[in-house]
């Protein structure tokens, strides 16, 4: 990451790249965790916002946003948002997501469907907040 942009470079089209995030600033006062805790005391479903700003340079790349759950077995998501990312100037992207208040969950952002090889897809200002009910 340099100067607030993570960076994904790739050397080739095959294959996902994969980003998982490892820290999470959670609670009151915020904490630093290595998840997302359940938090049974949600009524309903809970709510998580992804917001951030992406580009592709040298070539279109397709970015995945996806909530797993703690012990998901390979494949199983508790919610994604794809978007094909083709410019290369800096654009906002917002998702949405419901998912179940009673498990520990994780944030993934997958890279796929890279049209160049040497092409890299930057992301900045990143934020995975969940809305307080």
């Amino acid at each position: 990451m340099r100067r607030g942009v993570l960076s994904i470079s790739r050397a080739n089209t095959a294959g996902t790249t994969q980003i998982w995030l490892e820290k999470y600033k959670y609670g009151e006062p915020a904490e630093l965790r290595k998840l997302l805790p359940k938090n049974e005391n949600i009524s309903g479903t809970r709510k998580l916002r992804v917001s951030c700003e992406i580009k592709a340079v040298g070539g279109e790349h397709t970015i995945l946003f996806i909530i797993k759950g703690e012990k998901a077995p390979l494949g199983e998501h508790m919610a994604t948002k794809r978007e094909r990312i083709t410019q290369d100037e800096w654009m906002p992207i917002e998702a949405y997501f419901q998912v179940s208040p009673g498990q520990n969950c994780f944030f993934r952002i997958d890279d796929r469907s890279v049209s160049k090889p040497g092409s890299s897809v930057q992301i900045r200002n990143l934020v995975l907040a969940e809305k307080k009910s």
